[in-house]
């Protein structure tokens, strides 16, 4: 139970350093993470909806990570 109240007061530490988006794209990592090693350290398998998945949150992810700087250049 420490442990993870040790992670749950990390985690602020983390938003306050690295910003709020930030934590929210690593969010949206978990569970691409979790189906993939699901798959391929477990030998389950992975349905075509999970593959779709993957890559719709790849991709928004990519182009957020390509297109914040503009914003965060209009707001300074």
């Amino acid at each position: 139970m420490a442990t993870s109240g040790f992670a749950f007061s990390l985690r602020y530490v983390l938003i306050k350093r690295a910003r709020a988006v930030f934590m929210a794209n690593v969010d949206y990592l978990i569970p691409v993470s979790a189906v993939l090693v699901v798959g391929i350290f477990l030998g389950e398998n992975i349905r075509p909806e999970e593959i779709f998945a993957i890559v719709i949150i790849i991709t928004i992810e990519v182009l957020f990570q390509r297109f914040a700087p503009l914003s965060r250049r209009r707001q300074t």
